[in-house]
């Protein structure tokens, strides 16, 4: 009752200003109840509202809020030409919270939100719009959440070449490292949003280490180890089949890897050219290291990791034969590498 009296007493001096600038346009218009003139089919996936009937949707607001003032009715479009973007969503909001006037606020909402999707208004606008960065508590429970999430895919799927932030990288804008924290370890705790809080969790953790956040900062803030094996798979370096040593996420992983040693020397944590064997077989790492050899930048570290590899196969009895088909490329570099082999081997005697 007291966010109803609350929205009646914004709705009231809205339309107070409404109707002291469109008389005439309230004398000539006709309205309809909001059940049956404001349509709720979808357009997009998510749809917000159809092009089939372009005529102005209108709702009888004394029927909504109750208040016998107010006599006559007012339509979307008035209500937006009389507020901003920020402010009619908020009470399209505050509107959805009490029963009687749910079904009309989500179509209008709806509309709202087909209007923005238009006029490519972008989703981090569109975040603030629907005041999610004042959300507290667990985010993803949040019907304006999902809301937003099906907005930002829409938005992408309209716009696929805008430079549209991650939804990860949208949080972190609006919240704090503590308080996407707080939100995510709220969210893995309730039953109803444990995947969806775990998926943003990892989705968090990557961008941490991307952004260079020390082991010991990520253990303070989620209460967990980040290992730089589980660093690996957070950067999806665990998928990659191209020259992966090209990548910054590499040069990031090794850089959390060796910070990673420094910070708890007392882990045991794989080596470079075991967390490569882990996630890639000697098909594929022989591949990549062959891919690497060609590329100026990453000459370097190919030969590295190759000679490492070496190692291992040493150790792992591989044939001779076996070595040179993966990784030979030439006739003179079956050769060296055979001798290189071959001496790895004699060194083990």
């Amino acid at each position: 009752m007291r966010l109803y009296g609350v929205v009646l007493l914004g709705v009231t001096a809205l339309l107070a200003r409404i109707n002291a600038s469109s008389d005439a346009e309230a004398a000539t218009t006709s309205f309809a109840v909001a059940e049956h003139g404001v349509s709720t089919a979808r357009s997009l996936r998510i749809g917000y509202i159809t092009k089939e009937d372009d005529e102005e949707r209108m709702v009888n607001v004394k029927s909504l809020v109750g208040a016998d003032t107010i006599s006559r009715s007012v339509s979307f479009d008035t209500l937006r030409a009389a507020k901003s973007d920020t402010v009619l969503s908020q009470l399209l909001i505050a509107w959805k919270k009490i029963p009687d006037m749910e079904k009309v606020a989500t179509s209008w909402q709806n509309m709202q939100l087909q209007t923005w999707l238009e006029s490519g208004v972008s989703p981090q606008k569109v975040f603030k719009y629907l005041m999610l960065d004042d959300e507290a508590g667990n985010l993803f429970t949040s019907p304006q959440f999902k809301t937003w999430l099906d907005y930002s895919m829409d938005f992408k799927k309209a716009n696929p070449r805008a430079d549209t932030a991650t939804v990860i990288d949208t949080l972190a804008a609006h919240y704090s490292d503590t308080a996407l924290a707080r939100i995510i370890k709220t969210a893995k705790a309730d039953p109803t949003t444990k995947i969806r809080g775990a998926f943003f969790e990892n989705a968090l953790l990557g961008k941490w280490v991307k952004d260079g956040k020390s082991s010991t900062y990520i253990s303070n803030m989620l209460g967990r180890q980040v290992t730089p094996d589980d660093a690996f798979k957070l950067l999806s370096l665990d998928r990659a089949a191209d020259n992966i040593f090209a990548r910054s996420e590499y040069s990031t992983w090794l850089k959390y890897a060796i910070a990673f040693k420094r910070e708890n020397p007392d882990v045991e944590t794989k080596s470079v050219i075991g967390t490569l064997l882990a996630y890639h077989n000697d098909e594929n790492l022989s591949r990549i290291i062959k891919m690497a050899e060609q590329t100026s930048t990453t000459k370097k570290m190919a030969a590295y990791i190759k000679n490492a590899l070496l190692d291992e196969w040493v150790k792992a009895n591989k044939a001779p034969a076996y070595v040179v088909n993966k990784l030979g490329t030439s006739s003179d570099d079956r050769k060296e590498l055979l001798n290189t082999y071959l001496n790895k081997i004699k060194a083990l005697e």
